[in-house]
């Protein structure tokens, strides 16, 4: 990667503002709310027309809206195995923070895994909304425990959810 500033671009969407910053082909951040200052606005090249697509698709319905988007977020190996693992969890469906560690071989290290989610940089691409405690409830979500609840009830809303998840057992909303 470049040692330029990322391009960034921003769009209203019905859950706020959301934003997404690239280097080159890759996405390298992405959030909701107000991005950082002194990023370039861009709305040109392909990480940008790929963004701009997967997310009208994932605000449609779309499960695999995000599946071969072009991310590249800094982090480290252990960081990159979660970032991994999250985004195979489909659209619609909650995981345990426990059972997200034993898919990476790590049995015993959920609060490892929460660690890394909360370091994630690519809100939403990388789709740590949809990991949850295992005793119910939403748990932590770097955009806030009310967006979190707001991009689970927006999937539940298209299809995903049901009331047997973790997500509807009584602990939330």
């Amino acid at each position: 990667m470049s040692a330029q500033r990322p391009s960034i671009w921003r769009q209203e969407t019905p859950l706020g503002v959301f934003w997404a910053a690239w280097e080159g082909e890759f996405v390298v951040a992405s959030g909701f709310g107000e991005p950082r200052h002194g990023w370039t606005h861009e709305t040109r090249g392909a990480a940008y027309r790929a963004v701009r697509l997967a997310l009208a698709g994932w605000l449609a319905g779309a499960p695999e809206a995000f599946v071969g988007l072009p991310i590249a977020p800094p982090a480290t190996a252990f960081q990159r195995a979660v970032f991994a693992a999250t985004a195979a969890v489909p659209f619609g469906t909650t995981v345990s923070y426990g059972d997200l560690a034993t898919r990476i071989g790590r049995p015993r290290g959920a609060q490892a895994v929460g660690q890394a989610l909360a370091r994630n940089p690519c809100l939403l691409l990388v789709p740590c909304h949809r990991v949850v405690p295992a005793a119910g409830g939403l748990g932590g979500y770097a955009g806030g425990a009310g967006l979190k609840a707001a991009l689970l009830a927006h999937e539940a809303r298209l299809g995903g959810l049901s009331r047997g998840d973790r997500f509807w057992q009584g602990r939330c909303c």
